[in-house]
């Protein structure tokens, strides 16, 4: 059985290499991003908005969740602290909680 694969973060560096060499073992993968589109196929999400992320959830049906996507930016956490703790801290809340409801 070929696992369902989905990775947030597909357009960051370390995303965009796990999604691409994945993708070339012809492994099913779902890539996501919110800011930059590396590739035609990744999907747009906002993994802190609770019906996004069950909506995605329910059409991938991903077995296997990578979650990469951060921000990463002192400076932009620095001056946005709700938004950093937002998209560091309560998105991967929210992912826990479909991928717990699909296992």
């Amino acid at each position: 059985m070929n696992k369902k694969i989905l990775i947030t973060g597909a357009s960051g560096y370390v995303g965009s290499r796990i999604y691409q060499d994945l993708k070339n073992k012809n492994y099913s993968v779902t890539g996501l991003y919110n800011t930059t589109r590396l590739f035609n196929e990744i999907v747009k999400i906002d993994i802190t908005n609770k019906e996004e992320v069950k909506k995605i959830f329910d059409s991938e049906n991903p077995n296997i969740v990578v979650h990469l996507a951060a921000n990463a930016h002192s400076r932009s956490c620095e001056e946005e602290p709700e938004q950093a703790y937002l998209l560091n801290v309560e998105a991967q809340s929210i992912l826990r909680k479909w991928q717990k409801k699909k296992t």
